[in-house]
């Protein structure tokens, strides 16, 4: 894919363990706002259990239509079995993307923080914002 809104990771893809992984309930409706503050800054707040969204959307989207639209294409490339894989740090977010599930972590966390989602709810959250994006 063009452009890709990632690099890849340069961590060690041997067995990592993340002490602190979250895992929601599967297909657990996801309540995020998405708007514009005072001064113009993108925004997306949530539920405390699902800060590390807010966090990816706010420092890897940043109110950047194109990067939800490249992470979409890349979701259904996963899901039409064309792409494996998709993993990559951004500012201060990594993100992993497969067939079953999207995880989130910190890059610069002291803590391990890891969020894992399914794919299908990570992809319903890409294109509620892509929407707010769009219709901002």
């Amino acid at each position: 894919m063009a452009n890709e809104p990632y690099s890849k990771s340069s961590r060690n893809t041997k067995q990592v363990t993340f002490p602190f992984i979250i895992f929601p309930p599967e297909h657990e409706m996801i309540n995020i706002k998405f708007y514009r503050d005072a001064e113009g800054y993108f925004k997306a707040d949530t539920e405390p259990k699902y800060q590390l969204l807010s966090q990816y959307f706010q420092s890897e989207v940043q109110g950047v239509a194109a990067v939800c639209e490249d992470l979409l294409v890349a979701i259904a490339e996963i899901e039409i079995g064309d792409r494996h894989l998709l993993e990559g740090v951004g500012n201060t977010c990594g993100l992993e993307l497969t067939a079953n599930q999207a995880m989130i972590w910190n890059e610069f966390s002291e803590h391990e923080l890891t969020l894992k989602l399914s794919l299908s709810d990570f992809k319903q959250t890409l294109e509620d914002c892509l929407k707010f994006l769009q219709s901002a």
